[in-house]
């Protein structure tokens, strides 16, 4: 196996379980801390939706270059629209957003899901 291959492998683990991590911390913190917190309103933000979609589409990856399986025009679109996603998720949250409430009181998570992965994700695509 090359290392760009293992390096690839590792970046995308690595990355998507960061990212699921910070998820998870962000939702047992908010249903313990958040009286008005409602699981269906936590999975409706697109930050969520897009982390949540870039991660599965990471690990997915990591996985076909771990079996040496060559992505289908499908998982190239997959992929492209996680970038897609992400990128919006960094840029309006970069522009618009930054200073406001998002509802992400944890400052590692804010950092790991508006600035970290989509810089990851974007990183990706142009290395790959």
């Amino acid at each position: 196996m090359s290392s760009n291959r293992q390096f690839l492998i590792v970046a995308r683990l690595v990355s998507a379980g960061l990212n699921i991590a910070a998820i998870a911390v962000q939702l047992m913190y908010s249903s313990q801390y958040s009286p008005s917190f409602s699981f269906i309103n936590f999975f409706s933000f697109f930050t969520i939706l897009s982390n949540v979609f870039a991660s599965v589409v990471f690990t997915a990856s990591a996985l076909y270059l771990i079996r040496g399986r060559k992505p289908s025009a499908a998982d190239d679109v997959l992929r492209g629209a996680s970038v897609l996603y992400m990128a919006v998720t960094g840029v309006v949250y970069s522009w618009l957003l930054a200073g406001k409430d998002v509802d992400l009181t944890l400052p590692w998570v804010n950092l790991q899901l508006h600035y970290i992965m989509p810089i990851a994700v974007v990183a990706d695509w142009l290395y790959q």
